[in-house]
């Protein structure tokens, strides 16, 4: 018949210790990836506001509707 030998500590914790370098990688690639979203989407609301900003004031108050361009029929 054979035993079971008891868990080895040192195994015990080099587990720990590499689950604690995975969780810790883990929330390096979520932040990176936080940083990323944020930085284009800042940069893409650089660029909308400047496009926006070229409009003429009844063009701007159009655009802010938020209707489609080809939606609107004029009024006869």
């Amino acid at each position: 018949m054979s035993s079971r030998r008891p868990a080895s500590t040192k195994s015990n914790e080099t587990a720990q210790r590499l689950r604690a370098e995975l969780q810790s990688l883990k929330q390096q690639t979520f932040s990176a990836e936080i940083a990323g979203t944020a930085a284009e989407t800042s940069s893409m609301n650089v660029e909308a506001h400047s496009h926006f900003d070229a409009l003429s004031a009844p063009e701007q108050a159009a655009g802010s509707l938020g209707v489609h361009p080809e939606a609107w029929k004029p009024i006869k």
